[in-house]
């Protein structure tokens, strides 16, 4: 029995290991169709350019802006650059927007405003396809392993070490050929 209990939270981990990233696939899928119906609005660039994150092996970019947008006369200042907020190395898609960016500094750009929050805005809603690809990867590998853990942990028989149950329930020495009499 352990050894299923075991089994069930080692398939539970590579289950939380698969749903983390397909909750930032379909969270990011939510926010770009939801921006597709967002306005368009004029904002004067105020910093730009991207963060170049160095770690043991990887070096990792993330675009950052700083922008001046106003909405019925009142003025907002936003810093979304794009959907995917966090650094990554997958693509240029950073460095490239973040050049643009540091390049608009002092310029007026198009940025996409909620018309129901004014005060929501972003510089760039595409959605990165290769970026849904790659988490795609994790789903399917930490999920799959995780759904295949937990079925062979179901489906396989039950011990038969249990000599208080069945015919031995009664005379558990007998379910051992050398303690008989």
């Amino acid at each position: 029995m352990t050894g299923r209990i075991l089994l069930g939270v080692v398939a539970l981990l590579f289950l939380g290991g698969g749903m983390w990233p397909l909750w930032s696939i379909t969270y990011s899928i939510y926010e770009w169709r939801s921006m597709q119906s967002w306005t368009v609005v004029p904002a004067h660039v105020v910093k730009g350019g991207f963060q170049r994150n160095s770690g043991r092996s990887a070096t990792t970019y993330s675009a950052c802006v700083e922008y001046i947008y106003r909405v019925n006369g009142r003025q907002y200042t936003g810093t979304r650059a794009a959907i995917n907020s966090g650094a990554d190395n997958i693509g240029n898609f950073q460095e490239d927007l973040g050049r643009h960016l540091a390049n608009a500094k002092g310029r007026t750009i198009d940025v996409f405003v909620d018309p129901d929050h004014p005060g929501e805005s972003i510089v760039n809603r595409d959605l990165r396809w290769i970026l849904v690809l790659f988490k795609s990867v994790f789903v399917i590998l930490f999920g799959g392993i995780g759904v295949l853990i937990l079925v062979a942990t179901f489906r396989a028989p039950k011990s038969k070490g249990d000599v208080t149950q069945g015919q031995y329930k009664d005379s558990p020495w007998l379910a051992n050929d050398a303690w008989r009499m």
